[in-house]
């Protein structure tokens, strides 16, 4: 029997940041400034950026598909 393959997705929209700014995070959270934000994912700090970040889009698509899925 075949296994199902599911794939969940984020996106989120924003521009890059003319410098680096913030000390939280890595990688590009310094430069990535979210739609609707003035400050970069590293100047929100961990907390904001967690609750907004696609991967909190994804991890609630996959929620949203279990919760289906059990009703």
């Amino acid at each position: 029997m075949a296994k199902k393959v599911y794939h969940f997705e984020g996106r989120l929209q924003g521009s890059i940041a003319r410098e680096p700014r913030g000390t939280e995070g890595f990688q590009w959270d310094t430069v990535f400034v979210p739609q609707g934000y003035d400050k970069t994912f590293a100047e929100l700090g961990n907390k904001q950026k967690n609750e907004i970040s696609m991967r909190r889009l994804a991890f609630n698509a996959f929620a949203k598909f279990l919760e289906d899925a059990a009703s």
